[in-house]
């Protein structure tokens, strides 16, 4: 790397330069050596062009150079940020897909795209702050999941491995159990909302017992 220092170029190129060099600095913190290797690769050989044309004193040629460098190293960047936070999301959406979730689970399929899709416009409106892309593929995540059990529950239902009833028993039996932790009484005769409800209350309160 060159001394921007000692180089025979305007104050204006040697700036484009070190803006170049910044945004290399970013994007190698951010993984884009192997997140994103074509955008790191190709803003390495424009920086370099950049690099030769300021030792020439060509100071347009390495501003320009110099400009696609910063740009694609940017880019790159971006790039290996996505990749890091959408990455275990978009594989498990992807599996679902092959699993055919879309035909048996299409309601927590479209939950987990719907959010995936909101996590990567939060990284491409604010790349810095990942808090808010986080948490939505951490929820995409539990739909993606969801739909992978959906869809294995359908298919064991339709090769007659497992009977919609015993699905059902299984869940009530769940729901019996959860609410007798919480000494409630499930009524599995009347809507099971109810026992939700009851359920989330006796939590509530239990949360407000804690924080006193």
């Amino acid at each position: 790397m060159v001394l921007l220092a000692i180089l025979p170029v305007t104050s204006i190129a040697r700036d484009d330069l070190q803006g170049a060099l910044e945004a290399r600095a970013k994007a190698e913190s951010a993984g884009a050596i192997h997140r994103a290797a074509g955008s790191w690769a190709a803003a390495g050989k424009l920086l370099a062009k950049a690099e030769k044309a300021a030792e020439k004193g060509r100071s347009d040629k390495a501003r320009e150079a110099a400009a696609q460098s910063r740009a694609l190293y940017l880019e790159a960047e971006l790039e290996a940020i996505r990749h890091l936070y959408l990455d275990e999301t978009a594989a498990l959406i992807a599996e679902a897909m092959k699993q055919k979730a879309d035909k048996h689970a299409p309601r927590s399929l479209a939950r987990a795209k719907a959010l995936l899709k909101q996590a990567d416009e939060a990284l491409v409106a604010d790349r810095y702050d990942t808090a808010a892309a986080e948490r939505l593929t951490a929820v995409a995540n539990d739909h993606a999941r969801q739909a992978l059990y959906i869809t294995s529950l359908a298919k064991k239902v339709r090769q007659k491995e497992l009977t919609v009833e015993t699905i059902i028993l299984d869940w009530e039996s769940n729901l019996q159990q959860t609410a007798a932790a919480a000494k409630l009484t499930a009524d599995l005769a009347a809507d099971h909302r109810e026992t939700f409800a009851s359920i989330d209350e006796v939590l509530r309160q239990l949360q407000s017992e804690n924080k006193r």
